[in-house]
């Protein structure tokens, strides 16, 4: 899924969340769906899944 980094020029990853890692060095374009920001060696992502908002770090949601 496409996530937008606000702290880092609203730049775009294509996230997967089923892992919990992202793919920083992607030309992507479309409509983000949440916010991702990388943190003391950690993914973190907020994101909405099914009319549920979701806190992912690493794997544990």
């Amino acid at each position: 899924m496409i996530l937008s980094k606000p702290f880092d020029k609203g730049d775009l990853v294509d996230f997967d969340e089923t892992i919990g890692s992202a793919s920083l060095d992607v030309n992507l374009s479309g409509k983000p769906k949440g916010n991702f920001h990388f943190l003391d060696q950690k993914c973190l992502a907020i994101y909405c899944e099914e009319h549920t908002l979701i806190l992912q770090i690493g794997n544990d949601k």
